[in-house]
């Protein structure tokens, strides 16, 4: 059975656990992320990143856990105003994939790590 430490800002958890970042994620995005690390005997460290009000939006946190985090996941179609910001910024970070609906924004011309589900990260990272 997997053990699954959940950490929200303003918390770092600094160890040797398999780290994923979740930001902006749906219920959906939630449960994919639930559902593809049940099944690991590893230790995961998940950092959610979801402020619903202004008090809980802490940027800095958010841009130090993509460089803690070996995978970050974020739903660019729920950025808050501050998110939507650096947007840019991290996408160009390899470690980021990105889950979107909107064909206009041409966020592959920053990263081609777009994916539609986040299964396809692991299936992806285990070949």
């Amino acid at each position: 059975m997997t053990k699954i430490n959940l950490i929200t800002a303003p918390d770092k958890l600094l160890n040797k656990a398999t780290s994923i970042a979740v930001l902006h994620p749906t219920h959906d995005i939630l449960g994919q992320v639930q559902n593809t690390i049940a099944s690991w005997e590893e230790t995961v460290n998940v950092y959610l990143y979801n402020p619903k009000v202004q008090e809980e939006i802490d940027v800095k946190w958010m841009l130090d856990i993509i460089h803690i985090c070996d995978y970050v996941v974020a739903d660019i179609d729920n950025f808050d105003t501050t998110s939507k910001v650096f947007t840019s910024y991290i996408l160009s970070h390899t470690n980021v994939f990105y889950l979107t609906n909107d064909e206009l924004t041409p966020y592959n011309y920053i990263s081609s790590n777009r994916i539609f589900n986040v299964d396809w990260i692991f299936e992806r990272e285990d070949k």
